[in-house]
């Protein structure tokens, strides 16, 4: 991921190859998105990320550096009736092999940014008050 800075002419680049501040902990980055205040936020194979333009970084929400429990995030938006809170849908690549692979939904995430707190809502076939199936997706 590269950022351009048009005050300076300087361009910047973050991803996992990178070091120091300009790493990122993950593989594949996905989406970005800028919420109401702003803040830019950038979705990926291992957590979202929260772009920190007054010291030039990438700080880590929801990511690990377990491989085994990495989330893979997507399609951020924020909620327009409470800004602060955004929306993501979540899926998990499980690896049968090199070449075989599935991906499964794992929820609809709901992330508030001022407590940094998250709330998983789930399909659950037994509960009728969960989220109907299919809906996961934004």
């Amino acid at each position: 991921f590269i950022l351009f800075y048009p005050g300076t002419g300087k361009f910047t680049r973050y991803g996992k190859q990178e070091s120091g501040e300009n790493h990122i902990s993950a593989g594949d980055l996905y989406n970005v998105y800028q919420d109401s205040k702003g803040h830019i936020w950038m979705s990926s194979s291992n957590g979202l990320y929260e772009f920190d333009d007054k010291n030039e970084r990438f700080t880590a929400q929801l990511a690990t550096a377990d491989f085994t429990r990495q989330k893979g995030f997507y399609n951020i938006m924020e909620d327009a009736s409470q800004p602060g809170v955004l929306w993501f849908t979540n899926t998990y690549f499980i690896s049968f092999n090199e070449l075989i692979g599935l991906i499964t939904n794992k929820g609809l995430w709901r992330f508030n940014t001022a407590s940094d707190s998250a709330k998983v809502f789930y399909h659950n076939p037994q509960d009728p008050a969960s989220i109907s199936r299919g809906s996961e997706s934004i």
